[in-house]
């Protein structure tokens, strides 16, 4: 029998799971308040039954709403990122589009493949050309891209053609 593991995050993708472009995918709301009412209800029992074992006279009750769970969830060790590959838009312009959707996400927990590349380019201390959208240039804001020594391509189509090609390979 292979050895339990305690749960150390939890990573929710973000397009085509939880939204499509401007619209929220059907049901992805209420599935997120529906695992957050499970896990409630869930708490409460035990809640109850371990106040039951320690006071047998008294039978308490602890009630807590979805949106306390999910605080106390990201108040544990479990790490919660909401998490997608998109490379298009700035993380600062999907929080606004989650927040249009009505997701209760802060910035903080999301992770995009521009973020892992910020802290790549941060990591290895070069100065990348950017080969990305113009709305992802914000996640790069105070990186230093003067005599480029390394490159970052994202979805660009408008970046990708001879000239600044020959420019990358450069």
């Amino acid at each position: 029998m292979a050895a339990r593991r305690a749960l150390k995050a939890v990573l929710v993708d973000l397009n085509g799971t939880l939204h499509i472009e401007d619209a929220a995918v059907p049901g992805a709301q209420e599935a997120l308040k529906r695992q957050a009412i499970l896990q409630v209800q869930l708490t409460n029992m035990f809640f109850r039954f371990q106040k039951q074992i320690m006071d047998s006279e008294q039978s308490y009750i602890c009630l807590l709403t979805p949106g306390l769970y999910f605080c106390r969830l990201r108040a544990t060790s479990v790490v919660v990122k909401f998490v997608t590959n998109t490379t298009k838009e700035s993380k600062q312009d999907l929080m606004e589009r989650l927040k249009k959707l009505e997701f209760d996400i802060s910035e903080d927990e999301i992770f995009t493949s521009l973020t892992a590349a910020r802290n790549l380019v941060e990591q290895k201390q070069v100065r990348p050309m950017l080969l990305v959208d113009d709305r992802a240039l914000p996640d790069f804001k105070g990186i230093q891209t003067s005599d480029p020594n390394a490159v970052v391509i994202g979805l660009a189509p408008e970046h990708f053609h001879y000239q600044i090609l020959n420019q990358a390979f450069r």
